[in-house]
């Protein structure tokens, strides 16, 4: 395989961005590829920009995060508030009014373990 510019000269590598062969005058080294133009370049860096960003999104990757500890406690309280209004409901000891501070208390757990979730793993909403 020949250099795209050099037609004599052998290549080395293709770019990330356009896969074009390119010889060791024209390559431009990148810490995850090489590109043969500034053009090129630019678009290999938002390519791993994205790529490293939906890594992280979806808890992919060698630098995963992991779900925070506190979270995972944020989702058992919020079940437990929630299965125990419920079940004061269902055995009617007490009414739905008296049962809504443990609803409300099982959603604001949720919450505040989903925004723990958002904001370690770097999704907006």
């Amino acid at each position: 395989m020949h250099c795209f510019v050099h037609d004599g000269t052998e290549a080395i590598g293709v770019c990330k961005h356009c896969f074009k062969a390119v010889c060791r005058n024209c390559v431009r080294e990148l810490p995850f590829g090489i590109a043969c133009s500034e053009n090129c370049e630019q678009g290999v860096n938002e390519n791993n920009h994205l790529t490293e960003r939906a890594l992280r999104m979806y808890g992919l990757g060698r630098n995963r995060p992991k779900i925070p500890e506190g979270a995972i406690w944020q989702f058992i309280m919020g079940f437990g508030f929630g299965a125990f209004g419920l079940l004061m409901v269902l055995k009617n000891k007490w009414t739905l009014v008296d049962a809504s501070y443990f609803f409300f208390f099982s959603a604001l757990f949720f919450v505040v373990g989903l925004r723990a979730i958002f904001r370690k793993t770097g999704v907006r909403c």
